[in-house]
């Protein structure tokens, strides 16, 4: 039994069950022959709808379970061949860092590629050290303000807020990484 075999089945349903309250209204309740053989056809509606019905449609839903199951390990597996990939990627600019620093270049080119010698400054704000030391005071201050105790606050903090010149404040975690700026072959103008 497939979808459209089960929605005419529905409206069959349906519409026999009105069809039915109409004539109980018109006999005084009264079951006749064609009435007890309307009243047979709802129930084998109703037992193909509980049985074959619902057994196809579990085995649909089933199935498009199992396939966002496979989709979501296909995403799994491609985001770790992503982060593998990352990986590599970060192997190979160390690589050309080490020889770069062993040449004393700042730069190098290669027939068709090259590399500038990079050193980047990473500044994250470290959320679980914000939490600690503001997370209370913050949602104390907004439920001051008249806002509803349901209503709760998400803190982060930006480097760049902060003053030039001034030292970070001690939620700020600094990464500093020796690397290569890369540099690919550009496609010919068409003339």
């Amino acid at each position: 039994m497939d979808n459209k075999e089960i929605n005419a089945a529905l409206a069959a349903l349906g519409s026999l069950g009105y069809q039915l309250e109409n004539a109980f209204m018109e006999n005084g309740g009264e079951v006749t022959e064609e009435l007890q053989a309307q009243l047979d056809q709802q129930e084998n509606l109703r037992l193909l709808l509980e049985g074959e019905g619902i057994d196809s449609l579990g085995r649909w839903l089933k199935s498009v379970q199992d396939r966002a199951a496979a989709l979501k390990a296909e995403k799994d597996a491609i985001a770790r061949r992503i982060a593998a990939c990352a990986k590599t990627e970060e192997y190979v600019k160390f690589q050309i860092r080490q020889i770069l620093d062993a040449t004393g270049k700042d730069a190098a080119k290669g027939t068709c590629y090259s590399f500038i010698r990079n050193d980047s400054r990473k500044v994250e704000a470290d959320k679980a050290l914000l939490k600690t030391l503001y997370y209370e005071k913050a949602t104390a201050a907004i439920h001051a303000a008249g806002i509803p105790e349901c209503v709760t606050v998400t803190l982060g903090a930006s480097s760049t807020a902060v003053p030039e010149g001034a030292e970070l404040p001690e939620f700020f975690n600094v990464t500093e990484s020796r690397t290569v700026t890369f540099r690919k072959p550009r496609a010919g103008k068409d003339e």
